[in-house]
């Protein structure tokens, strides 16, 4: 029997580590830590999900039924199918699987992660293939080694996302590639061909590899001389080949994303974060979300070889991979050139972009691997005299990427940071203690549930969303409000922390909050603070400043922030607008000078305020006005097309800013724009979505609140108005009720606390309005009902009081049978 040659051995040394690394703590985040939900009763482990992309991606394949119509279009659909095809598989003998049930999710996300980890080792093992075929063995195996450890495969493997199969797949296509350049066969080509049309539909730039089977073609191995007829034959035979391999990609792409053809339009829908068009949005800067602010001062391209490498590979190998290109054009061999050739377009692709992230460099990384370990190697080979430093070179590079990889999984074999948080809070916090959380893909709103505790949220949504419309003191006094009920505040330093501390420009006020937040400086201690390092031997990687998205998969730090004594006399004092980088201040002198009548003057403070502060939106209606009272229509048009630009602009949150526009006016004393905001947003309810219209009512009841409070009881008036337009709901209804009733206006009263009580029936108070109402109306049936649903209701009546309304009740009951027929 024929003996495995050394390299097999090391080869398969090489894959049983990465494999280890890959699979150690892949489930860490089943927990004996339970929350205390009817879902989980009973369960001694739940699963918890801190992958946003991970999740988006395994309900889509869940979803997937109809491929005319695919549940997002920011990924492609084979990924989905991929895993679909896994869960129907491993959900044989226990019925369909639902991502949304505690008891299925451990076996849901189990599959996929460790389709994760078979699709990472089976790109290991082409790497290999790959590295001996087309280079030797020593790049080979150093190559494998350096893939195998580094922390952007093993972090990536341990989730299941697009970049794995896409990382694959590339691998595969370039195998049979350089196969192709070799010997040409039909076969080489329709595989070829097919694998990447499905690479296409993991993303649509898999399909630039089609120019590597180009290059390969051309490149394929001549005859020799003398056989130019026969060479010719191959030649045009090749060609038909080639045109094969095009038509398998493309029937492919179209079979696996059929809506390319039939419903071409989803590619340019434009409506949420899963559409594919506003996914390009966001990368490319051409549209702000929260978790693209923390790019904003990054610089294109150089960036991912100042701070992205080196996080996810280490500095050594950073500066080995950026040597290994010039070594590959000098050495002008045609594996390099291929590999160089997909790792500059691929680099070209993503350098440029607005948003970058760490995961955007794996279908690059076994590529610079090969690229990096045969310069290593030649630089071993490279003199005689030299040779112990090539090798001591390459030694201490493997060496200390290996080192930060093992120190790296040390993440998975500890408890993730938010679960211990989550458990600090269990234990510490009192029950029923109100915790504010904070929206997005990397907080703890998932572990703080009632009846232990209750959530408190910050919804900073809004803020960002009402950028340019809300001023800085109005932000200060909605987080206050919103703070002033939590007992505790938990937050992670990259869902919006980092994001806002990197964009003070354009959030002042909320970097400012943050700052001051974590600081201690608004009225909260910061009680416990949890993360967990890559570390190793006591030797630990600081990585607080690395890329968020990469801290925030797996290994981000939580703070708890405890309420003090000194919280209401700490937000007096924080005056966010005498901030310079806040428009308040103009904006309010620009108010004054327009009280003054000093009509120029005021429009002199407005043009100042345009050139500093030129996102700021809501200034834009003081200067229509004045040009309206001027009758300068054509600047008042641009005035007000200045002012309406948020509502078209998909970072804004369109059913907010006729609130943010409202408070900000009423903060500079101009009521009446303020009321002229809203009526305005009031006309633009139909652009809305429906989903939105609530939130948009409830808005306009906050402004009625605040001017009701002011004693302004006629805009309170017209506000409620609005507001039960855009969508009724029981609080304006029950105000303009008393409105009517105020008024004297009995049948108006009760015809709008009727529809109070059609939208909550349990409303006690409500039912006795429609008592005195019904009985000043002398309706005493309907009197009767109310005082009878009042008292039944009401739940915090005294003896004495409930003895007054059984009285009552007895009363109407004598004066009805008097009275009926």
């Amino acid at each position: 029997m024929r003996r495995p040659p050394p390299h097999a051995w090391l080869a398969a040394l090489c894959l049983l580590l990465g494999a280890g690394l890959r699979l150690a703590g892949l489930m860490r985040d089943l927990s004996d830590f339970v929350l205390p939900v009817p879902e989980a009763a009973g369960m001694a482990r739940v699963f918890y999900q801190f992958h946003p992309d991970e999740e988006t991606l395994v309900r889509a394949g869940l979803k997937l039924d109809d491929p005319l119509s695919p549940p997002l279009t920011a990924y492609g659909t084979a990924p989905m199918y991929l895993v679909r095809g896994l869960l129907e598989l491993v959900s044989i003998g226990r019925g369909p699987l639902d991502l949304d049930a505690p008891r299925d999710r451990p076996l849901i996300f189990l599959s996929a992660r460790l389709l994760s980890v078979a699709l990472s080792c089976l790109s290991l093992g082409l790497l290999f293939a790959l590295g001996r075929r087309c280079w030797d063995v020593p790049v080979a195996c150093l190559a494998l080694f350096l893939a195998a450890v580094a922390p952007i495969g093993v972090q990536q493997a341990h989730f299941y996302t697009i970049d794995g199969l896409f990382t694959c797949l590339s691998l595969a296509i370039f195998y049979l590639a350089l196969r192709v350049a070799e010997q040409e066969k039909r076969w080489h080509y329709l595989l070829c061909g097919a694998l990447i049309g499905a690479c296409g539909a993991v993303r649509f730039n898999g399909l630039l590899l089609g120019g590597v089977l180009l290059a390969a073609h051309l490149q394929a191995a001549p005859l020799q001389t003398g056989e130019r007829r026969l060479q010719w034959v191959r030649r045009r035979r090749g060609h038909r080949d080639l045109c094969l391999a095009g038509l398998a990609a493309a029937g492919v792409l179209l079979a696996l994303e059929p809506f390319l053809l039939f419903s071409p339009e989803l590619l340019s829908q434009v409506s949420t974060t899963d559409d594919l068009a506003y996914s390009l949005q966001v990368a490319r800067g051409q549209l702000l979300s929260p978790w693209s602010l923390a790019d904003l001062h990054t610089l294109p391209y150089l960036h991912y070889w100042t701070h992205l490498w080196p996080l996810g590979v280490g500095w050594p190998l950073t500066v080995v991979f950026l040597c290994s290109l010039g070594h590959a054009l000098w050495r002008r061999r045609l594996p390099g050139l291929l590999a160089l050739g997909w790792v500059v377009v691929g680099f070209a692709l993503i350098g440029g972009l607005h948003t970058k992230h760490l995961r955007y460099l794996l279908p690059l990384f076994p590529f610079c691997c090969l690229l990096g370990a045969d310069l290593l190697v030649w630089l071993s080979r490279w003199s005689p005299r030299w040779q112990w430093a090539g090798w001591a070179l390459s030694a201490l590079v493997a060496g200390y990427t290996a080192f930060y990889g093992l120190a790296f999984v040390r993440i998975y074999l500890v408890e993730d940071s938010r679960i211990q948080a989550a458990r600090w809070l269990a234990q510490h916090a009192p029950q029923g203690s109100a915790i504010g959380v904070e929206h997005g893909g990397f907080s703890l709103r998932e572990l703080i549930v009632r009846p232990r505790h209750r959530q408190q949220l910050l919804n900073e949504g809004t803020l960002f969303g009402t950028h340019g419309y809300l001023s800085c003191a109005s932000l200060q006094r909605y987080l206050a409000e919103r703070l002033r009920y939590a007992d505790y505040v938990v937050i992670t330093d990259v869902n919006r922390y980092r994001q806002y501390l990197g964009a003070p420009e354009f959030y002042p006020a909320m970097a400012e909050f943050y700052r001051r937040l974590v600081a201690g400086q608004l009225g909260f201690t910061l009680v416990q603070r949890f993360k967990v390092y890559p570390a190793l031997l006591g030797i630990a990687f600081r990585d607080d400043e690395a890329e968020p998205s990469f801290l925030g998969y797996d290994h981000p730090a939580v703070f708890i922030l405890e309420q003090q004594q000194d919280f209401a006399a700490v937000w007096e004092r924080w005056a966010p607008e005498a901030d310079p980088r806040c428009p308040d201040q103009q904006v309010r002198a620009a108010a004054s000078a327009l009280a003054a009548g000093d009509l120029q003057g005021a429009l002199q403070q407005l043009a100042a305020l345009r050139q500093s502060h030129p996102e700021t939106r809501y200034s834009a209606l003081i200067e229509a006005f004045i040009h309206h009272q001027q009758n300068q229509d054509d600047l008042e048009r641009m005035a007000l097309k200045r002012y309406v630009w948020g509502y078209g602009d998909l970072a804004h949150a369109a059913q907010f800013l006729p609130w943010a526009a409202a408070v900000s006016l009423m903060d500079a004393d101009l009521d009446g724009l303020a009321l002229q905001a809203l009526a305005d947003g009031y006309r633009r309810r139909a652009s809305l979505k429906p989903v939105f219209l609530q939130t948009m009512a409830d808005s306009y009841i906050d402004v009625a609140q605040v001017f009701y409070l002011q004693s302004n009881q006629e805009y309170a008036r017209q506000v409620y108005q609005f507001s039960a337009q855009i969508q009724p709901r029981p609080l304006a209804c029950n105000a303009l009720g008393v409105f009517a009733y105020n008024a004297r206006n009995y049948p108006e009263a009760r015809a709008w606390w009727e529809q109070s009580l059609q939208l909550d029936s349990t409303q006690a108070e409500v039912h006795k309005n429609l008592f005195r109402a019904s009985y000043l109306a002398q309706d005493y049936s309907r009197a009767l009902h109310h005082l009878e649903s009042a008292l039944r209701l009401d739940q915090t009546l005294t003896p004495q009081q409930r003895a007054e309304d059984q009285r009552l009740i007895e009363e109407l009951r004598r004066q009805l049978g008097v009275l009926s027929p």
